[in-house]
């Protein structure tokens, strides 16, 4: 029924008698009823909305702040502790970050640093920071919400947390090292037991690097001047360490022609650790102590314009005592070079061996006897 004709209808309705009251009150009800089929209800459910935070994590110079997600499961406990693990991973891999970060400033060693900052740097930068552990273990959930199918939760990890953490550990790490180092020798160098000095010294050089990865996290995460200076014990100790590392001087040879530039290549590694390569030349009146020899062999390979070049190389380290020469250690390493020029190919393939050997060297010399 239209609305005029709605309308003629109770006019006449309206005109009878009282009986028909009751029908003019049905027809009010479905005057209404028409006239709300064109109207919108005047309230609606409004979809639920995902957080700011999910897209835009909060920042500031105290926290750490990581995101996480979960598909919604009858059981919400178990959705919300997934999410919580997303959000400590988030925070996890920006931890990891700024152990990089740290890594390679710890491995930037100007000319003027000492060999034992150098040596201490390079262990530095193997060292392992559990970054999963650290957010699991000290940030805390600021808000978890569900919204649809999901389950939202935003951790956060308090700065000042870490680095209370971390002059825990420096402090620590000084302990040890203090106890390690009671009856080590650091006045001067013999030079007729530098092995025997050398490896005395071996036990700490961890603790010291541990302490280097400490002290640089520490400037990055504190928003303050850090102030953890080395004891007398340490400085005294690196000071010989230096002397040592000096004295203590790798002789690298190969008798085999046209590996100048791999022989080089090594001497530099070995200079970028902190140690001291040294050709044949006498070092205060005598010759280096260790020894590194070097047999390269090498298979070239052409197809259409490209050449490759598979070079194998057998690298010994000897100490010499008495003019005799004592096997310490030996290696064997296989590298491709690959270029349009077979020299180029060459001198990659030895970038490659000479980067590898003197990592290995590097840990040798640098691991403590078990």
């Amino acid at each position: 029924m239209d609305r005029k004709n709605l309308r003629k209808w109770l006019k006449r309705a309206s005109s009878n008698t009282a009986k028909n009251s009751a029908l003019a009150l049905i027809v009010s009800v479905l005057l209404t009823g028409c006239f709300g089929q064109n109207t919108k209800p005047s309230t609606a459910s409004k979809p639920e909305r995902t957080p700011d935070w999910v897209l835009n994590p909060p920042s500031d110079s105290r926290y750490i702040y990581g995101v996480g997600s979960a598909e919604k499961f009858e059981d919400l406990v178990q959705s919300t502790t997934l999410a919580r693990r997303q959000a400590n991973a988030d925070i996890a891999s920006q931890l990891r970050i700024t152990v990089s970060q740290s890594n390679i400033q710890n491995t930037e060693v100007t000319s003027g640093t000492g060999r034992s900052e150098q040596v201490l740097s390079s262990m530095a930068s193997q060292t392992r920071v559990d970054t999963e552990a650290l957010a699991l273990e000290q940030s805390e959930t600021v808000e978890s919400q569900a919204v649809g199918r999901y389950v939202y939760v935003l951790q956060r990890l308090d700065r000042a947390r870490v680095v209370a953490s971390l002059r825990q550990e420096i402090d620590e790490l000084d302990a040890k090292f203090a106890t390690i180092v009671a009856d080590v020798d650091t006045t001067n160098v013999d030079t007729a037991d530098l092995i025997n000095q050398w490896r005395a010294m071996l036990p700490a050089l961890p603790l010291l690097a541990e302490r280097t990865q400490a002290v640089n996290l520490l400037k990055l995460y504190s928003k303050t001047v850090v102030n953890k200076p080395k004891s007398a014990q340490i400085l005294a100790f690196e000071k010989q360490l230096d002397r040592l590392l000096v004295a203590l001087a790798i002789q690298v040879e190969s008798q085999v022609p046209g590996t100048t530039s791999l022989v080089q290549n090594v001497r530099s590694g070995l200079t970028d650790k902190g140690l001291t390569p040294s050709s044949a030349e006498v070092l205060q009146n005598r010759k280096a102590p260790l020894k590194l020899m070097l047999h390269a062999t090498a298979t070239v390979e052409k197809q259409k314009d490209r050449t490759y070049v598979f070079l194998t190389v057998n690298a010994a380290l000897q100490q010499t005592v008495n003019n005799d020469n004592a096997m310490l250690a030996n290696w064997s390493l296989t590298e491709r070079g690959v270029s349009a020029i077979a020299s180029q190919a060459q001198l990659a393939a030895q970038g490659k061996i000479a980067d590898k050997l003197t990592e290995q060297i590097f840990a040798y010399l640098t691991k403590a006897s078990e």
